[in-house]
């Protein structure tokens, strides 16, 4: 951005020194590597990148065979890695994450003895087309470093050959779904992320955590034997090449339809008129600027699916579902699929789905890549629409908007509770979700309450309630504080500046600070980086006449106030207040018209650890 020398030591100086001033009026502590970032231009105290803001990317062209009766994946990889950053590295470093399953994993999740084996292995490596030796590759249980040097603003070229036989149970994300179906994630060796914040991540894949990735291309190319059919990240490229007509016909006329088609039915795969009569198809995929690619197979699978209209994109979304035809419950998470699209679009936040599918596969799991799911089946239609928007909201973090799943898991996990908590109700108005609640009753106050600022890597025992319900109160009371619609501008222009990159923590407080006009640091000291419990009280209720005088206390986190007044028993009465009434201080007074007989906080969203003290009679003078 700049060119002369001086005018870029002024602009770092006014950086550097704007940068101090935010830091002392906001008053939220920053770590070292973020106050160097910004520093260095990457980054801002506005929640928007910073002129020097960079990130690597690569093109990965991945060939993969896979043996459903053997389930030994085959593959190879020809990978170019692009160094945007001003450093030369002196290694590249890749994760293995077969090598979860090695004899030696060092492992957070269980795993069967039946599944632990030799992991991936690696049959070559090729650097710029020289075959490289071992001693010039280091395996630590799931990374890889190959050593080399790559300068600022060059490329490397890798060509990986491995192959690793798949788990047949203990399903971590991955894995054999049942005799002839199968998931398979982290299937490749892949480059980790080298970013302005912690150069390279070299964190162990340990199962618990889930991976911070950075944006690429991939073409996949996927052969299976005859009968069998695969779903992946992207959109297929050779439909007329490994269907039969009828199959394809209905192939494309979903991707147009706004109901949804059988394109696989039932009767089709008694007849076996799905896969074209070769004894081995290869299906091959494209996905540009994605974070991940993963992919589902099955001989037996029904595919429903259809399209949705994205009005600010102007194209159709193609969306569905692949199951088995004994789980149907299956048979509506297409429509929960394309609803929960509809109320992202048009209500939270108002972000359109960004990319051309999306396929929820039935599987093991509850887990998200993109455009695929990995779903397990479920029983009640309430949890299966909740379950369907959790998954399907994470489109937005951590895919389109980058952030570090490893070092933050509350930020895409928090959002896609609240998101769960909102659009639900949007699609059936009888369904309440709690989720979350008795896992915050069970941790709040306990000396494992780990504040959400210490990253996630060493949370423990802290992690289930930390990632999910905790900022997810956090979000939503603050939407009660400044309302749906600065709320969601606040999101929308969260995302609009951090889509395809890296946001941290900070990005996203200093992001709605500015999309909001308001200073919220009081909200994020107490939420992100202060212990305490949520315990409400009234202190005292006193009338004068129907004035009544209301003193609350609060413990720990900034919640609005349900209050409900009573008279005889009966409701007559019911009101909110805002959590921005707690930042002048844990005691407040406030006033309300009544002629009730008591109060009442009603805690159905504040998990309050102390209820006994939440009703009081009310004192007439």
């Amino acid at each position: 951005m700049y060119h002369s020398k001086p005018g870029r030591i002024i602009a770092l100086l006014l950086l550097i020194s704007g940068f101090q001033a935010g830091l002392f009026a906001q008053e939220l502590y920053h770590p070292l590597n973020f106050r160097n970032s910004v520093k260095k231009g990457a980054r801002t105290v506005y929640g928007k990148p910073g002129p020097d803001y960079w990130q690597n990317s690569s093109d990965y062209t991945i060939d993969v065979k896979f043996n459903p009766e053997t389930r030994i994946v085959s593959a190879k990889a020809v990978i170019t890695y692009q160094n945007n950053s001003k450093d030369t590295l002196r290694k590249i470093v890749l994760r293995n994450y077969p090598d979860f399953y090695r004899k030696d994993a060092m492992r957070d999740y269980y795993a069967s003895d039946a599944d632990e084996g030799d992991g991936l292995i690696l049959d070559s490596v090729y650097v710029n087309g020289q075959l490289f030796s071992e001693k010039k590759i280091d395996r630590d249980l799931t990374l890889m470093k190959v050593f080399t040097n790559l300068a600022p603003n060059s490329s490397v070229t890798l060509k990986i050959v491995w192959h690793y036989t798949l788990n047949a149970g203990s399903h971590v994300r991955m894995g054999m779904i049942d005799e002839s179906s199968f998931f398979l994630a982290y299937f490749f060796p892949r480059i980790t992320v080298y970013d302005d914040m912690e150069h390279w991540d070299e964190s162990q894949y340990a199962g618990k955590l889930e991976p911070y990735q950075d944006f690429d291309n991939f073409k996949v190319s996927v052969t299976v034997p005859r009968n069998f059919v695969v779903w992946c990240t992207g959109e297929l490229q050779n439909a007329k090449d490994v269907f039969q007509d009828e199959v394809l016909k209905k192939f494309n006329e979903a991707h147009q339809s706004d109901e949804f088609i059988e394109i696989i039915s039932s009767d089709d795969l008694k007849s076996n008129r799905v896969t074209a009569n070769n004894e081995w198809n290869t299906y091959i995929y494209n996905a540009k600027n994605v974070t991940d690619v993963a992919f589902a197979v099955s001989d037996h699978y029904k595919w429903k699916a259809g399209s949705l209209y994205s009005r600010r994109n102007d194209r159709r979304i193609f969306l569905g579902a692949a199951f088995h035809e004994s789980h149907t419950d299956f048979e509506e998470v297409p429509y929960f699929t394309r609803e929960t699209m509809r109320y992202m679009a048009d209500s939270f936040p108002g972000v359109d789905y960004p990319y051309p599918t999306m396929t929820v596969v039935d599987g093991l799991d509850q887990m998200e890549f993109p455009m695929i799911i990995n779903d397990n089946p479920i029983e009640d239609r309430a949890e299966a629409i909740e379950l369907t928007v959790h998954e399907v909201v994470h489109t937005l973090l951590p895919f389109y908007t980058g952030c570090n799943q490893t070092r933050y898991a509350w930020m895409d996990e928090g959002w896609a509770t609240i998101s769960e908590w909102i659009i639900s109700p949007m699609i059936d108005s009888s369904i309440y979700d709690d989720f979350g609640f008795p896992r915050m009753l069970k941790m709040s106050g306990q000396e494992w309450d780990v504040p959400l600022i210490v990253p996630s890597t060493e949370w423990n025992k802290s992690y289930s309630a930390n990632a999910y319900p905790k900022p997810a109160f956090c979000l939503y009371y603050l939407r009660e504080m400044l309302g749906k619609e600065l709320f969601n501008k606040c999101w929308q222009t969260f995302i609009q500046n951090w889509k395809g990159k890296h946001p941290t923590p900070w990005d996203f407080f200093y992001t709605f600070n500015t999309a909001s006009g308001k200073n919220l640091n009081w909200y994020w000291k107490a939420w992100f980086y202060d212990s305490g419990e949520m315990d409400l009280k009234i202190v005292s209720a006193v009338a004068v006449r129907n004035e009544v005088t209301v003193i609350a206390e609060i413990k720990g986190k900034p919640v609005p106030l349900y209050i409900s007044v009573f008279k005889e028993g009966k409701i007559i009465e019911s009101l909110v207040k805002s959590p921005e009434l707690w930042q002048s201080g844990n005691r407040i007074s406030f006033k309300l018209k009544s002629e009730g007989d008591s109060l009442k906080i009603s805690n159905s969203r504040v998990p309050d650890v102390n209820e006994s003290d939440n009703v009081i009679r009310i004192m007439r003078k």
